[in-house]
């Protein structure tokens, strides 16, 4: 009766435990979406102005440049121009989340308003020693194929 005590109460800290890392995973990629939603708003309104890498260089990841530096990575480009401007999102939803010693990857999908019409968009980013950076883009409009898949390889 002893040892059965001691395997229940074994078994509940361990549940109590796996239950306080989920809570706490949780939270984190709460956090994590909520830090980053001004930053993909900020990023779209600033990329869509006239689709130039040039305006946002200094958020994309060197392996995001290198494909659309390709060229179909630029004709990736010649398709977002008719996509227009950034105008609002909606229903941000980070889809995946990974946390580990090289920093923070979080994968969101929202719906977007361009105005060339509404548009479907899910964007990687990456976050490395407070730095947020654009590991992948990709449009698909709304009632159509993807226009695009630039995303970052892990």
């Amino acid at each position: 009766m002893k040892i059965l005590k001691n395997i229940l109460i074994g078994f509940g800290v361990f549940f109590v435990a796996v239950i306080g890392l989920i809570v706490f995973l949780s939270a984190e990629s709460s956090g994590f979406r909520d830090k980053q939603t001004p930053f993909i708003e900020t990023f779209m309104m600033e990329f869509s102005e006239n689709w130039e890498v040039s305006a946002v260089h200094a958020k994309l990841t060197n392996d995001l440049l290198k494909q659309i530096d390709s060229p179909a990575g630029g004709n990736a480009l010649e398709i977002f121009r008719t996509q227009g401007s950034f105008k609002e999102m909606s229903d941000l939803v980070l889809q995946n989340y990974n946390s580990g010693t090289s920093g923070k990857t979080g994968k969101f999908t929202f719906k977007a308003l361009f105005t060339g019409g509404p548009a479907l968009v899910e964007i990687i980013l990456v976050e490395n020693e407070g730095k947020t950076l654009v590991g992948g883009l990709h449009i698909t409009p709304s009632g159509s194929t993807p226009v695009t898949n630039i995303k970052h390889e892990a």
